[in-house]
């Protein structure tokens, strides 16, 4: 993945322009989090689905007796769910965040830091994994590009990812109002 940087890395350091990203890899690239809004990173426990849920939430999962609403971030990003393979992890964020939830990866990076010279807005064009970064429909996770040795870090906004799972909980719930109010109807047309 990427080279670590001289020095003791600190989780949440920040040193004059410098910051600490978490990186993850999903099939369409590596991502980047704010290191200092991730509370753990844990193997993903057994999961318990959640009916009628949007496809962006695979359900919850129990740690430690707390219950975390596991995201699955391919899905909320608007691509196929992400496999569950023996390296994917659960990155779970801090409680500023919202309720306690996390984000499903297929496979944890490195902890990396940055410094502002080597980030900028994403714009239109392709990373080095192919992915279109002018084309992603939830373009407001994505704060901004990082250059890594040999490839870019697309860094999510962690502040973005509670609001944008509660808009797709709410056309979710939208459209199954919908669909009922539409089965109704047909079925009150064809009993006459």
């Amino acid at each position: 993945m990427s080279q670590p940087t001289s020095g003791p890395m600190v989780a949440g350091s920040r040193t004059g322009s410098v910051r600490s990203y978490t990186t993850f890899r999903l099939r369409s690239g590596l991502f980047g989090t704010a290191t200092s809004a991730v509370k753990e990173i844990t193997a993903l426990p057994p999961l318990t689905p959640i009916p009628h849920a949007p496809a962006a939430v695979r359900g919850y999962v129990n740690l430690r007796g707390h219950i975390v609403l596991v995201v699955d971030l391919h899905c909320l990003l608007q691509r196929e769910p992400a496999a569950l393979r023996p390296e994917s992890r659960l990155i779970v964020f801090k409680a500023h965040l919202g309720d306690a939830f996390g984000i499903l990866v297929e496979q944890i990076g490195d902890i990396v830091e940055l410094s502002d010279e080597q980030t900028e807005a994403p714009h239109a064009g392709t990373d080095d994994s192919g992915c279109d970064l002018g084309d992603w429909p939830e373009h407001e996770l994505i704060r901004s590009v990082g250059k890594l040795d040999g490839a870019l870090l697309s860094i999510l906004e962690a502040h973005q990812l509670r609001p944008r799972l509660e808009r797709a909980v709410a056309g979710t719930i939208k459209r199954q109002e919908t669909d009922y109010s539409s089965g109704r109807k047909e079925s009150s047309v064809n009993a006459s």
